[in-house]
């Protein structure tokens, strides 16, 4: 009796620690599919960032050309004002 009692206890545990495999299973693979989403979601925004800052850098560039052009004219309408007087 005591053989079949202890067979049946096996067969209890076996099925629960299944069954928990069965949810640890499918846990992980909710986890790894969220990982993989973050990724994804972490690219497109390293992407987006990268074209950002070569946008800025194009806009400073062109910032400083127009400064230094505003400045160029600046300097030659005092010149002219100076041959004008």
């Amino acid at each position: 009796m005591k053989p079949v009692r202890e067979v049946n206890r096996i067969e209890v545990l076996y099925k629960d620690y299944k069954k928990q495999i069965r949810i640890l299973s499918l846990i992980i693979f909710i986890v790894a599919i969220l990982g993989i989403i973050a990724c994804i979601e972490g690219m497109k925004i390293a992407t987006k960032y990268e074209a950002l800052k070569i946008e800025n850098n194009e806009l400073v560039k062109a910032n400083e050309i127009k400064n230094s052009i505003i400045s160029d004219l600046q300097e030659d309408n005092i010149k002219l004002q100076e041959m004008i007087k």
